[in-house]
Parts: C-alpha cells; sequence; structure tokens
C-alpha cells in the first residue's frame, strides 16, 4: 500500500513538529536548572529548592527536589511567578548548607556555591528551663 503524495506531506511535517516540540521541551527543561556546588566544589546529591513567598492566608511553599547537583525549575515558576526568595538547601553528612536568592537574582542556567550552616544551638537544659519559667511566673504576678 502507497501513501497518497499529500498524505505523505502531513506525515513529514506532523513528525517534524513533534520533533521541533519536543527539541525544545528538552531545551527548555535544561536551560531552567539550578547547579548547586558545595563548598569543597563537589556537587550537592540531593540539593532542594523552596520557592518562598510572603504568606497570607495558607502557606504552602513550592519545594522543588534535584539529585547529583541539579534542580530543574519549571518554566512556569522560573521566573518568580508568586515567590520572593528562592531558598537553596543541601545536607552532607550531619552539615547541613544554604544560599537564598532573589528572582532578580536568577540567571538561568544557574550555579550556586552553597554556605555551610553553623550547628544548632544545644538545647536549653533542665535548670535553663526552670529558670526561664520562674521568669516568666514573676512577670505574670
Amino acid at each position: 500500500m502507497h501513501l497518497s503524495h499529500p498524505l505523505k506531506k502531513w506525515s513529514a511535517v506532523l513528525i517534524s513538529a513533534a520533533v521541533a516540540i519536543g527539541a525544545w521541551l528538552t531545551y527548555d527543561w535544561h536551560r531552567h536548572r539550578v547547579i548547586v556546588i558545595l563548598p569543597d566544589g563537589a556537587p550537592a546529591q540531593t540539593p532542594s529548592v523552596t520557592l518562598d513567598y510572603d504568606p497570607i492566608y495558607e502557606y504552602h511553599p513550592t519545594i522543588i527536589h534535584g539529585k547529583n547537583g541539579t534542580v530543574h525549575i519549571p518554566r512556569k515558576r522560573a521566573y518568580g511567578r508568586g515567590w520572593e526568595t528562592m531558598r537553596i538547601s543541601a545536607s552532607k553528612g550531619d552539615k547541613k548548607y544554604y544560599a537564598s536568592r532573589s528572582p532578580l537574582e536568577c540567571k538561568y542556567p544557574m550555579v550556586v556555591t552553597l554556605q555551610e550552616l553553623p550547628p544548632p544551638p544545644p538545647p536549653p537544659t533542665v535548670i535553663e528551663q526552670v529558670s526561664h519559667l520562674l521568669r516568666i511566673f514573676n512577670a505574670l504576678r
């Protein structure tokens, strides 16, 4: 069975359009990425990006996880539409790393070198907790 000439042309056009759309989507996917580097120069294995905004009612920031040092940001979220701060974080062992960017600082593809966060303060001792409660109790009298 042979296809008629117009049908061959339309098939070629449809295949070409599908290939072009696929190529554009792949390019766009890789263009909007954040490459996350630890202070030692190694890529962060499990980075995450939180697109944070100033909450009014319910607060549900967008959290996007990546792997092997790369996080892909969807195009519709890449340019600060609805968010005010991009928070990039990762951890390695017991150390935590962090960076933040505003929408104006985001130029894709973006390479971000994280900084190590200081360790959290130790929890208060029982004596410190009791003394704090006593101060509150004395202030209420």
